[in-house]
């Protein structure tokens, strides 16, 4: 029976490594059989170290198993070869096979993590999807009937600035549950030859507006003779907007958020500039996953929906924080 606690793991390990040791002593002056594979019996608590600690087990266990070995090893030298020399080849497999075994329990906890990863985000996309389609209808009703009674109520009244908030909230609303729909179904893109400076433009003057009302300022700092490239524009302005907005809200009033675009080598890197607390880089890739959020009234869903627009370009979306104050959000696409 496999023992369920980290402590119990740990002594099993243990009690191994005590006894072969020990029998590797008591055979001392037996037969060179004996010894040979008494020795081969250190690969059993290593491999279970590897197995149930990862790492930093089986690098643990390997040194145990050089500290219990090299006593034997002193006991039983001999300058003539093989003798000392395979002994000491035999310590040095040990924590070489410790190493492998850590990196092959550390590939595959990665994979089982990244696999639990898409079978969760697949539910949580399959669920997201049900409840926004069911949300679509009523919202339209309930914004389509504000709007009426709106109509029907005089200039002024109280009812009438009651209706305003309703009718806000709805498309508050269905501006969320269009983001639903977008994190959970395939995105369908509409590619075509596109200035990449044209497009930061276009997003930039949608911002302004709100970027102004902050005290924010947002400045474009394109470089020249830029490459077009095949992207959906409206999804890339899509992406900018979203990051450009995050970027105004995060920075400080009388702040400048910048939003540059680069060559580098086959790509193209635009990058939006903040002038904002930063994200602890603990959090950076964390903020990716939906629902998670860092604003008072936000949804959790712009950066991952962000990700992915950009990963059906064949890009990446990346996350930095500046040495000296803000947050560089990075776009890299490939020039096609």
């Amino acid at each position: 029976m496999i023992p369920r606690k980290p402590i119990a793991k740990a002594g099993v390990i243990a009690a191994l490594v005590a006894t072969v040791s020990g029998l590797h002593l008591a055979t001392h002056g037996g037969p060179h059989y004996y010894r040979a594979f008494l020795g081969e019996l250190y690969f059993v608590p290593l491999i279970l170290a590897g197995m149930w600690f990862g790492m930093r087990g089986a690098v643990a266990t390997a040194v145990a198993i050089t500290a219990f070995f090299l006593p034997f090893t002193w006991a039983t030298w001999s300058p003539a070869p093989p003798h000392g020399i395979d002994q000491l080849l035999e310590v040095a497999l040990f924590n070489a096979v410790a190493v492998l075994l850590g990196l092959l329990r550390s590939w595959e906890a990665a994979a089982q993590e990244r696999v639990r990863e898409a079978e969760s985000l697949s539910a949580m996309g399959e669920a997201v999807a049900a409840a926004a389609h069911d949300l679509r209808a009523p919202l339209t009703s309930i914004g389509g009937f504000a709007a009426l009674a709106s109509r029907e109520t005089s200039d002024g009244s109280k009812a009438r600035s009651y209706l305003a908030v309703v009718s806000q909230e709805v498309r508050r609303m269905e501006a969320l549950t269009e983001n639903m729909l977008d994190f959970s179904r395939p995105l369908a893109l509409a590619r075509q030859r596109d200035d990449v400076n044209g497009i930061v433009e276009r997003s930039i003057a949608v911002v302004e507006p709100g970027a102004a009302e902050r005290s924010v300022r947002v400045a474009a700092r394109t470089a020249a003779a830029m490459p077009p490239l095949f992207v959906d524009p409206g999804r890339l302005e899509q992406v900018l907007i979203n990051l450009i907005q995050n970027a105004v809200e995060a920075s400080p009033a009388h702040a400048t958020v910048s939003v540059c675009t680069t060559q580098k080598d086959a790509s193209v890197l635009i990058e939006v500039v903040d002038a904002g607390p930063g994200i602890p880089p603990e959090r950076l890739q964390e903020v990716f996953r939906p629902f998670v959020t860092t604003k008072r009234r936000g949804t959790g869903l712009g950066l991952p929906i962000a990700r992915k627009i950009v990963e059906a370009h064949g890009g990446c979306l990346d996350l930095l924080n500046n040495p000296e104050q803000g947050l560089r959000a990075r776009i890299t696409l490939p020039v096609e």
